[in-house]
């Protein structure tokens, strides 16, 4: 892998497709893939070493060995990360919704650093259509509850032990709508951004739409804990977060000090992502009770 982008990348003169590739780099990279272009370091043109160095003042991830995980495509748009250690009835598997062209709000590899490949298995989702997973990922699946039966059939997740969501921006309230309707343990939504049915009716009057919302008032009973994860100051992100409660019974967690839409990045700058995500997906050693961590860490407006 590292070896066919490097040869791309020296092949490649135009500054705007040398970036596409950078991008490309930051959503399919694995750490142990990350771990190696590092070690190349010194053979790097300069513009691929400010790129490589641009996190290493953040607070790193409390794991220091690049987690074990290796990619596997599904089809465009779905790949597994796993360690292929371990059966699924003792590992826990993460649906990731992607936010579009912000992916998971930070490079892959990244956030995969912050989950122990021994324990999680990660599917990553990206929706080229940009309508919030609505219409799934085609041609895999045309519906969000299509997609998500073709991943039980192909994946079978509800054989792990459990089952997480979280999406970023526009791949939030997908996160919380499959949440609902997988019955997983928690669904986490950093920034999400709600579209109403109203509107993919005007921007997208051929498309075949859902006739059911999994958002809506008949779910405030589900066993899904629903957690909606902001910038304090971030006006628009903080207004749709309030409209979810008001829909099901979602605890808000405000990041203080910032009006950014990446809650995430935010995190990962004040060195609370690893407490946050422990605390999100019940590791063990880790603050297994989100109560606690939101109680102590954050401005916790919606407990």
């Amino acid at each position: 892998m590292i070896d066919s982008f490097l040869k791309r990348y020296a092949g490649c003169q135009d500054p705007r497709a040398r970036l596409e590739l950078r991008k490309w780099a930051d959503q399919r990279l694995t750490p142990l893939e990350w771990a190696e272009l590092r070690a190349r370091q010194p053979t790097l043109p300069d513009e691929l070493v400010a790129w490589v160095e641009r996190f290493q003042k953040l607070p790193p991830p409390r794991r220091t060995q690049p987690q074990g995980y290796r990619a596997r495509e599904i089809t465009a748009g779905i790949s597994v990360y796993s360690s292929c250690g371990g059966r699924p009835r003792e590992k826990a598997l993460l649906l990731a919704f992607a936010g579009g062209d912000l992916g998971l709000l930070m490079p892959a590899h990244w956030f995969l650093q912050y989950l122990d490949s021994d324990r999680f298995d990660v599917l990553i989702l990206q929706d080229f259509a940009r309508a919030q997973f609505a219409l799934g990922v085609r041609p895999y699946a045309t519906s969000l509850s299509g997609l998500l039966a073709g991943l039980d059939q192909d994946l079978g997740y509800c054989t792990y032990d459990a089952l997480f969501c979280c999406g970023f921006s526009m791949g939030g309230p997908a996160a919380l709508r499959a949440g609902a309707l997988t019955g997983a343990r928690r669904a986490v939504s950093f920034g999400g951004r709600l579209r109403w049915n109203i509107d993919r009716l005007l921007t997208r009057p051929a498309a075949a739409l859902p006739a059911f919302d999994p958002l809506c008032a008949c779910m405030r009973k589900t066993c899904t804990d629903f957690v909606c994860i902001y910038c304090a100051d971030n006006t628009i992100d903080r207004d749709h977060a309030e409209k979810v409660a008001q829909i099901v019974p979602a605890r808000r967690l405000a990041v203080p000090g910032s009006d950014s839409h990446n809650s995430l990045f935010e995190l990962a700058k004040a060195g609370r992502l690893q407490g946050l995500l422990d605390a999100m997906l019940d590791t063990p050693g880790g603050r297994s009770e989100m109560a606690e961590f939101l109680a102590d860490n954050l401005e916790n407006v919606g407990a």
